[in-house]
């Protein structure tokens, strides 16, 4: 082989290696030390809200538990177990008379009093029938010129006084004994925040009715028993 021809072999090897050098030492030093990808935030997320994070929070058992949702009257569904957990009427007879437990004797004008009821006649729109059991409670109070404190039930819902029972304050004719006699609501919804009432003790008659503006017109009349 001619020298010349040896000379262009040779010079094709050398620019073969070196270029195979650059090339491996780019691959090299372009590789970051730690190939693991940065996480990426999801885009347009917010924070989880934590009950914890809102100073306004209550704690669950101090939360007074939701109306049931009874529709056209959004009437509340009550029962025993509800009362035991969260009945405004009774913390304020407690409240109205200064008293921290029952379990010590404390005095109270009258004692509280529960009546059941059947419907005898019944009009308008309410979540139950004429055949529902409903019962008539009144509690002592102790508010400005309010004796007592209402609330009837028909069918597991609140028909007297409000949604939420923060309602049902009357004045009530009292019996020689201090036992309530007679009360009337004479306002609705629309004017006192609660429905119109008579509860008469002695003849057993008691009428639950409510119109106006923003309420359901209804009229519930019941004997006591």
């Amino acid at each position: 082989m001619p020298e010349a021809s040896r000379l262009r072999v040779r010079l094709s090897l050398v620019i073969g290696l070196i270029l195979a050098l650059v090339l491996l030492g780019y691959f090299v030093f372009q590789t970051p030390a730690d190939s693991t990808p940065a996480p990426v935030e999801a885009r347009g997320s917010t924070p989880a809200w934590q009950p914890g994070e809102w100073e306004g929070w209550a704690e669950p058992e101090s939360v007074a538990p939701a109306a049931e949702d009874r529709r056209p009257s959004a009437l509340p569904s009550v029962s025993d177990a509800h009362d035991r957990v969260y009945d405004p009427q009774r913390a304020a007879m407690l409240r109205g008379f200064q008293i921290t437990s029952l379990d010590g004797g404390a005095a109270l004008p009258f004692e509280p009093q529960e009546r059941r009821a059947t419907i005898s006649s019944l009009s308008g729109t309410v979540p139950f029938d004429a055949e529902a059991a409903c019962t008539l409670r009144v509690l002592p109070a102790h508010s400005g010129r309010f004796n007592c404190l209402v609330r009837v039930i028909c069918g597991g819902a609140v028909v007297y006084p409000n949604q939420a029972q923060t309602a049902g304050f009357m004045q009530c004719e009292l019996g020689s004994d201090g036992r309530p006699l007679q009360a009337v609501d004479r306002g609705h919804t629309a004017v006192d925040g609660d429905p119109l009432v008579r509860i008469d003790l002695q003849t057993g008659e008691l009428t639950v009715e409510d119109r106006g503006d923003g309420v359901q017109p209804f009229s519930v009349s019941m004997r006591l028993r």
